[in-house]
């Protein structure tokens, strides 16, 4: 019966102080004995009061609720469902990898933007996808970053930074 963050931290607190106040008053006749047990909140009185003891910690496992029936999902379905899936992050980084032969770290930097990984596959398309990836990490990134823009706001389309590797790895420009 906790339904709100108030709720949980009233009770939490009263529950505290009766901690102490059993602790501390421990010789005592008038002191409560703590014991394992399932207690439940009353919002208007602020307290907590006993729902239910336990016998001990075993009381406490989990065990199925007996109304439900058990649910029951056929493989057959469970593959189906696995084979729509779209790929992990991880797996588009390992197959960037492969076959743009890019390092790990600037895949997953890559694949981290949906709009990253379509620039960077326009760009890199027929080119050395390592400078096209360390332009784009290193230059582009640090140019958007800097006027707080994102990839999909880049006034660079994919296809002239492509062109500028290219022009790059021809000597042509240094």
């Amino acid at each position: 019966n906790l339904n709100s963050l108030r709720a949980i931290s009233k009770a939490i607190e009263f529950e505290y102080n009766r901690h102490v106040r059993a602790l501390e008053s421990a010789p005592s006749a008038e002191a409560e004995d703590l014991v394992q047990e399932t207690r439940m909140f009353d919002a208007n009185s602020g307290s907590t009061r006993r729902m239910r003891t336990k016998e001990s910690a075993w009381d406490y496992r989990f065990f199925p609720e007996p109304d439900l029936p058990p649910l029951l999902i056929p493989q057959s379905l469970v593959d189906h469902i696995r084979e729509s899936l779209p790929p992990t992050p991880e797996q588009m980084a390992e197959e960037l990898v492969a076959q743009s032969g890019i390092s790990a770290a600037d895949a997953r930097l890559i694949v981290a933007d949906p709009d990253s990984l379509r620039f960077f596959k326009e760009a890199s398309a027929g080119r050395s996808g390592q400078k096209v990836a360390n332009w784009l990490i290193s230059d582009l990134y640090g140019l958007l970053n800097h006027d707080d823009l994102s990839v999909s706001q880049c006034p660079v389309t994919p296809q002239p930074l492509g062109s500028l590797v290219d022009v790059i790895e021809s000597g042509s420009l240094t």
